[in-house]
């Protein structure tokens, strides 16, 4: 899978990943034939302890955490990388769930000049997925099975399902190695009640995944984050680094064992790595194996793909929502609809009408590409309400979009897709509505030029009995025609599009009208 497009001459570019023990940039070169790594800096900092422990970053960790990125900015201008345009920072749940975690992005930008983005466990999953295309191009074992990859971070579990290289699912855990070790570090125990408190706190968690996925028969579990690349060096001596690796689950409980029963200075001097590490590796890995003894899986794939690898490739791609990336959130939106029962024709002439009004109005709606991947997702889901009853069905279809884990829509991107589902039909926005109306100014009017679009494609779908490929559009300055090549009676089509193509026009200032040819 490739998606560079337009770039002709290499580009110098720096991403950053301010994460719960240390944050790390790499330095690439982007070129048209693919990304080179420079260079990689890393340095230990203490937000996942201030965040999980505290609640909010202290000022101390915070002058640390701007002291280190001073630091990388030097570096940076080593390599002429003077330009915030080209420099991609983001940071994730140890700032993310700071109380105070806006004042600290702020102190970083007054302070460096960078920009920092935080973002969501979708985001994540997002930027993992990117991170992996070159693994799953290259490994057969990935791209020809069901792949569930499992990252466990500082304060999160990252997990995507994957389906002979197309993402099922993707979901977010409150479940990582700092959060999971604070909840015993006041606990005066040894290494055998360590062993049992974490197996008490990871159990429940995994017995929900272990549900949510069913049978798990020929799944393939793929490790991803540091400390699966440390157990991979540790059991599998003759492991490249490089390519994907296998480790045994008993060899692991046995790593973990081990682990358990040695302090952080005795990790640090041992295996060489920072105190950082040491401290989150026992429950890390612990997280690991209880995920794979429940699913029954006893060898654990391992890979070397980065949140890094990821932002680096949606730098070269000139953002997220490339092609490629929004068939994979069609396919996920589409388990989604099967879940549900959702009428395969009628979603997808709703997408096609919708997607052809969406490009026709461009200049007027001057909405990205993002947005149109949000209105595939509500044209896809609009109906799926029926599943729980044909009353209201629109409000029950806001209600499972927002309880759906749709691959690559962070929680803004879902509210919206859910509000755009629900204004198919019936009522329009109310002050009233209370999730409509606690959106800011700007994603309001962008629920009102999805929802208006949508609402005319699901018209023209009435009686069921027309292709989308049928339908022509043919546009004035004050009129949208849509032409059906039939000699079938279209009465109650143009009573319907006349009624529900009422905000359109509000929105657009285009009549719509509906026409036999």
């Amino acid at each position: 899978m490739n998606d560079f497009e337009g770039k002709n001459l290499p580009e110098t570019r720096a991403v950053i990943d301010i994460g719960s023990t240390s944050i790390r940039m790499v330095i690439a070169e982007i070129k048209p034939d693919g990304i080179r790594q420079i260079e990689t800096l890393s340095k230990d900092t203490n937000l996942g302890r201030d965040t999980f422990k505290k609640g909010l970053i202290s000022i101390e960790t915070a002058e640390i955490c701007v002291s280190v990125l001073r630091g990388f900015k030097r570096v940076l201008a080593e390599y002429g990388i003077d330009s915030p345009e080209r420099i991609k920072a983001v940071a994730t749940s140890a700032v993310r769930e700071a109380k105070n975690s806006e004042t600290f992005v702020d102190r970083v930008y007054m302070a460096v000049g960078i920009k920092v983005d935080v973002i969501d466990g979708a985001d994540v999953n997002r930027l993992t997925f990117f991170g992996l295309q070159k693994a799953f191009s290259s490994e057969p074992v990935l791209a020809d099975n069901k792949v569930l990859v499992v990252e466990v971070g500082g304060g999160s579990l990252e997990l995507i399902g994957m389906d002979r290289g197309r993402v099922s699912f993707s979901q977010t855990y409150r479940l990582g190695s700092f959060r999971l070790r604070e909840r015993v570090e006041n606990v005066a125990a040894g290494p055998n009640e360590t062993l049992e408190i974490y197996e008490a706190e990871i159990s429940k968690t995994v017995r929900q995944i272990h549900e949510y996925l069913g049978r798990t028969a020929n799944q393939k579990l793929l490790a991803l984050g540091g400390d699966a690349r440390f157990a991979a060096s540790m059991l599998n001596k003759k492991w490249d680094g490089e390519s994907i690796s296998s480790i045994n689950l008993s060899s692991l409980n046995r790593l973990v064992e081990s682990v358990i029963n040695q302090n952080e200075e005795s990790l640090v001097q041992k295996y060489n790595m920072s105190f950082a590490d040491a401290e989150t590796l026992a429950p890390a890995l612990k997280i690991l194996a209880c995920l794979a003894g429940e699913l029954h899986i006893r060898s654990i794939l391992v890979g070397t793909s980065t949140l890094r690898d990821g932002l680096l490739y949606e730098l070269a791609n000139g953002g997220a929502w490339t092609r490629s990336f929004m068939e994979q959130v069609e396919y996920s939106v589409r388990t989604v609809g099967e879940k549900y029962g959702y009428t395969r024709e009628h979603a997808d002439f709703v997408k096609d009408i919708s997607l052809r009004l969406f490009r026709e109005m461009k200049f007027e709606h001057k909405l990205s590409r993002h947005y149109e991947g949000i209105l595939v997702v509500a044209a896809l889901l609009h109906d799926i309400g029926k599943y729980i009853s044909n009353r209201s069905h629109h409000k029950h279809s806001q209600y499972l979009i927002e309880n759906s884990d749709i691959f690559g829509l962070s929680d803004r991107d879902t509210s919206i897709a859910a509000l755009v589902a629900r204004y198919h039909r019936r009522s329009l926005p109310k002050a009233s509505h209370e999730k409509y109306v606690s959106l800011d100014k700007d994603t309001r009017l962008t629920v009102k030029k999805l929802g208006s679009i949508l609402r005319v494609a699901d018209s023209l779908d009435y009686s069921r009995q027309f292709k989308a490929e049928d339908i022509s559009i043919e546009r004035t300055n004050s009129e949208l025609l849509f032409k059906i090549s039939t000699n079938r009676d279209i009465a109650a089509e143009k009573v319907v599009v006349s009624e529900k193509s009422e905000w359109f026009e509000r929105v657009y200032g285009h009549k719509v009208k509906f026409t036999a040819c």
